[in-house]
């Protein structure tokens, strides 16, 4: 069995990157409530170090009323960034004025965080797979000693070795269908075939004058044929060959 190795990280000069894995899996990213958070300023900090986004909200959607931009000065925005200087101090940036705000730092910024949120989920989703893996191959060495596994490894194996050609022919048919062994069934088109003797009652005295030309020629036009279109694949199998 091939398992993901644990997610890599990548470093770099920023908030992000100071977190331990430990505080990144307690970091929430995302907010219902920016207006509410701690230090909270609707102007534009005076500082010369660069600031970082600490979260992101998003209330499209919503009957929720649009919230302030630090950036346009206007209640414009459902969806935007928090951001947060090294002080404390956290801004509210709409979501279509980070641009106009920071200009190209903002693109560092939004990639730090967005690097971060990644990290933090793959990490959970490690954690969570090492939580389940003991479990999970108890199971499959459990699977392996079933009696219907060793039924199905014995049936292949005659398969295989009484009906060769057979069995290279499916295979091949698997492969060729992507692991799905199917036949092609054709129906009747019953419908159709009412809605010609329907109009066959309807006109029965241009048929009959065509019946008499089919009793002397023996080929009538328009006569009322079975009509059968080709239907579904019916699956009767997959891959279970390899």
């Amino acid at each position: 069995m091939n398992l993901q190795s644990k997610p890599s990280r990548k470093v770099g000069a920023s908030y992000w990157s100071t977190l331990t894995e430990e505080q990144l899996l307690r970091t929430a990213f995302t907010t219902n409530d920016p207006e509410s958070l701690e230090g909270l300023i609707e102007d534009i900090p005076a500082t010369e170090e660069l600031p970082f986004v600490e979260l992101w909200y998003d209330f499209r959607g919503s009957k929720r009323e649009r919230l302030r931009c630090v950036h346009c000065r206007y209640h414009n925005h459902l969806a935007g960034y928090v951001i947060r200087t090294t002080e404390g101090q956290r801004v509210l940036v709409g979501h279509e004025c980070g641009d106009k705000l920071y200009g190209a730092d903002f693109e560092i910024l939004r990639s730090d965080y967005d690097q971060a949120r990644d990290y933090a989920s793959n990490l959970r989703r490690w954690n969570n797979l090492q939580a389940v893996l003991p479990a999970f191959l108890e199971w499959l060495a459990d699977l392996q000693c079933c009696s219907a596994v060793r039924t199905y490894r014995d049936t292949k194996r005659v398969f295989r070795d009484e009906l060769p050609r057979l069995f290279g022919a499916v295979a091949v048919a698997l492969l060729r269908d992507q692991g799905v062994l199917s036949v092609d069934e054709r129906l009747r088109d019953f419908e159709g075939e009412n809605r010609a003797v329907e109009r066959y009652e309807r006109d029965k005295k241009e048929w009959d004058e065509r019946k008499r030309v089919f009793y002397r020629t023996g080929y009538a036009r328009g006569w009322p044929r079975r009509r059968v279109t080709p239907g579904p694949s019916s699956v009767i199998g997959t891959a279970w060959l390899t």
